[in-house]
């Protein structure tokens, strides 16, 4: 952490897992000197303590989304998730989306819409998915799909939730031919399956009319 966030590693400093037999050699020797490496071990401690709760602190206290760098971002978002606050994270996500570069705005927007459907607030959700597909900042699969479950789970729009998976069929198509945007292989064996459940779905509902 001390690495990835304050952007330092320690050199010389004593190991932690060395720190007990330093302390068990003192107790049988009595010579105050060897406890020098565990007291500058325990003050960098102490230092690198302050310095990340100083940088959590401006990270979290930055609502009008001033902090720009994308590590402290996700890692509010991370830390809020993991405390279940999922409306919270959500308005974060707003914040950062509408400072954020091009590239990132989709990142946010399927963060904050995920959160949206934890709170249970599917129908915001539902609308910001649909703004991901059309909105111009990136080819988002994720949101494709869960708009496509949207409809087919909770509004029973079979016709809807089809056209959904249709489109993301033909925009990787579409991207494959221009040598983008890469998808996984689970995503390529998962849609066939969901289109088909689909149309069963459409086929059933068709035939219990009649």
């Amino acid at each position: 952490m001390e690495k990835n966030v304050l952007g330092f590693s320690r050199l010389g400093d004593v190991e932690g897992s060395e720190i007990p037999g330093i302390y068990f050699n003192f107790l049988r020797d009595r010579r105050l000197a060897e406890l020098k490496s565990i007291f500058q071990h325990n003050a960098i401690d102490l230092l690198s303590l302050v310095s990340i709760s100083i940088k959590a602190w401006r990270a979290f206290s930055s609502a009008d989304g001033s902090n720009d760098i994308l590590f402290d971002r996700k890692g509010v978002i991370s830390s809020l998730e993991s405390l279940k606050l999922f409306e919270l994270a959500a308005k974060r996500c707003e914040t950062f989306t509408a400072s954020a570069k091009d590239g990132r705005r989709n990142y946010f927007l399927l963060k904050q819409s995920m959160n949206l459907k934890k709170a249970g607030k599917i129908g915001s959700a539902a609308e910001l998915w649909s703004k991901m597909i059309t909105n111009g900042y990136g080819f988002t699969p994720d949101a494709y799909i869960e708009l496509a479950k949207y409809y087919e789970h909770k509004l029973h729009d079979y016709e809807a939730a089809l056209a959904c998976v249709n489109k993301l069929e033909r925009r990787i198509a579409l991207n494959r031919e221009l040598g983008n945007d890469p998808v996984d292989d689970f995503l390529l064996l998962d849609l066939p399956l969901r289109k088909n459940r689909i149309m069963g779905k459409m086929s059933k509902r068709a035939y219990g009319k009649h």
